[in-house]
């Protein structure tokens, strides 16, 4: 990423192409991953659906690439993810693919249909530059409040704010995203650091 100018939490920070493919993806970059239901639907359905798929995010980012930051909503999830200077975009590309098909395998049982749960291709975007890398960040904690589930962050179960407010790491690597994103371990400056919307 290029150099910390100041922050300043508001604006759009989409300015730079998506990509369809992880093998387009680099080593040692920020990215931006989202995925929606096919058609807009629910891809969550009971509260235990967005543990499972925790746990199937787990397993897929390892290794070669660190999971920052994360939210499920009921019909979509966001991910940021740094990959290291060894990523295999091939590997991770198998990866995805089997943890969002054996996802929509468990789902298709349990809701008994057929057919795609999630749009055909996850998008990816490169985040080069700290102020979007920070925005992003912002912006994927902030779903939740803009689509007023919640009144506060803290109160949606299903994103790692908590990881870092209350600096309990579980699937998000907390110390590497503070580092990067210059973002404090103190929970009432942090906490200050994250409650300007993002446009």
């Amino acid at each position: 990423m290029s150099g910390k100018p100041d922050k300043v939490s508001c604006g759009i920070y989409y300015r730079h192409i998506f990509i369809h493919h992880c093998k387009m993806m680099k080593a040692d970059s920020l990215y931006h991953l989202f995925n929606r239901g096919n058609q807009r639907q629910p891809i969550f359905f009971q509260e235990r659906n967005y543990y499972f798929f925790l746990e199937k995010i787990k397993k897929t980012f390892v290794n070669d690439i660190d999971l920052l930051a994360y939210c499920l909503m009921p019909n979509h999830f966001h991910l940021l993810a740094i990959t290291s200077d060894a990523f295999d975009p091939s590997s991770f590309s198998s990866r995805l693919k089997t943890m969002l098909s054996s996802y929509t395998q468990a789902l298709q049982k349990q809701q008994h249909f057929v057919g795609s749960l999630f749009q055909q291709n996850t998008k990816k975007k490169e985040l080069p530059d700290f102020q979007d890398a920070f925005n992003c960040f912002q912006y994927i904690h902030q779903n939740p409040l803009k689509a007023k589930l919640v009144k506060q962050m803290e109160h949606w179960p299903h994103s790692s704010f908590k990881e870092y407010f209350n600096s309990k790491p579980k699937i998000c690597n907390v110390s590497l995203g503070r580092k990067l994103l210059d973002l404090s371990p103190n929970p009432g400056e942090f906490y200050t650091q994250s409650i300007n919307l993002i446009n």
